[in-house]
């Protein structure tokens, strides 16, 4: 289910970079491997670095996901902004999903 989620908002973000002519996203954890605390990389149109945690849910509710100490730490680093994206009421069969954007933990 989390490599659904993930998918989903990499799709999302990779379809935004071709529209706005941005740099191509890197799906970090599957590129580079788990643990880096964030899921996905991408850059803004400022040429602005950005990772991404993905969380997803097949739950309705939005609120309420555990992080690792590995993601908490990526969170505090001043290098980059931090995201977190929500993919929650994951619906595989009706292939509906709703999202949810955090930023400025």
């Amino acid at each position: 289910m989390g490599v659904l989620g993930e998918e989903i908002v990499f799709d999302f973000l990779m379809a935004l970079a071709q529209q706005e002519e941005l740099d191509t996203p890197i799906h970090a954890s599957k590129e580079e491997g788990d643990g880096l605390g964030y899921d996905i990389r991408y850059w803004d149109k400022d040429g602005k670095e950005i990772h991404v945690e993905v969380k997803t849910t097949t739950s309705s509710y939005v609120d309420g996901f555990e992080m690792t100490r590995n993601e908490i730490e990526a969170s505090l680093n001043t290098n980059y902004e931090y995201q977190i994206y929500r993919v929650y009421d994951l619906q595989v069969k009706k292939k509906t999903v709703k999202l949810k954007y955090i930023r400025d933990l």
